[in-house]
């Protein structure tokens, strides 16, 4: 057992090992299973994979032992990913129904044996309601440019918390001069925002798809601006051929 630069460490280099570390203001977890040779994972697979759980037994077995570390209500719907040799599960975590950028991922070996997993130790301590603001309202902010959030101003009200207000759209058009050309889709997720004094708060947060590359997976968060305290924007400047 020692510390590292992040958090604390356990085991063997060939593992099974276990580690700790800091990441956007929470610590996170890391275990890692005895390696095992490729040859090993082709042989142990069999022909075309058969011995490679399916995705949906393996989502459920990740399910059941993330259940041991946070309540089920708080893991939003898994996906898998199967390759002939392996199943990965991620499962993110949610709050109110709501999935958060904070995820869960469960690896498996053939025969379902654990190859790997990780995750967030963090539970929710407080929630306070703000008001929330549209997508297109949110697109319409995507252009103004701010520094780090550094804090969030005293709501109207606090207690208990519901659901985020506010319903994904099938499609936006806004004014190029002052959002995106096109948006999609926006959906609401919960964005993990480290502030200024080491808080660490899920703010809802519009997550767009456009047309336009440069704004598709573009998020700005969902609370009225007015309870937003952001440092001033930094703005660089590029020298450009033929000026001065």
């Amino acid at each position: 057992m020692g510390a590292h630069a992040r958090g604390w460490w356990v085991g063997s280099l060939s593992g099974p090992s276990l580690t700790t570390y800091s990441a956007r203001g929470i610590t996170w977890w890391s275990y890692a299973a005895p390696r095992e040779s490729r040859r090993r994972l082709v042989h142990d697979a069999g022909e075309r994979g058969r011995n490679v759980l399916s995705g949906t037994a393996s989502a459920r077995d990740a399910e059941r032992l993330l259940e041991g570390l946070v309540s089920r209500v708080q893991l939003s719907n898994p996906t898998e990913a199967r390759s002939s040799t392996s199943v990965e599960v991620a499962v993110p975590l949610a709050v109110h129904g709501v999935m958060t950028d904070e995820h869960f991922a469960v690896d498996y070996f053939p025969g379902g044996r654990l190859a790997a997993a990780n995750g967030p130790l963090t539970s929710v301590v407080r929630e306070v309601s703000y008001p929330a603001i549209t997508p297109l309202y949110a697109a319409q902010l995507l252009r103004q440019p701010k520094g780090a959030l550094v804090g969030l101003l005293a709501p109207s009200s606090t207690g208990s918390a519901g659901p985020p207000t506010g319903a994904p759209v099938s499609t936006l058009y806004c004014n190029a001069m002052q959002s995106i050309d096109s948006v999609s889709s926006a959906t609401m997720t919960l964005s993990t925002n480290v502030l200024s004094d080491g808080r660490v708060w899920l703010l809802p947060s519009w997550t767009f798809s456009a047309t336009d590359d440069q704004y598709s997976g573009a998020k700005s968060v969902a609370i009225s601006p007015r309870y937003l305290d952001y440092l001033p924007a930094s703005i660089r400047y590029s020298r450009q051929k033929g000026t001065r």
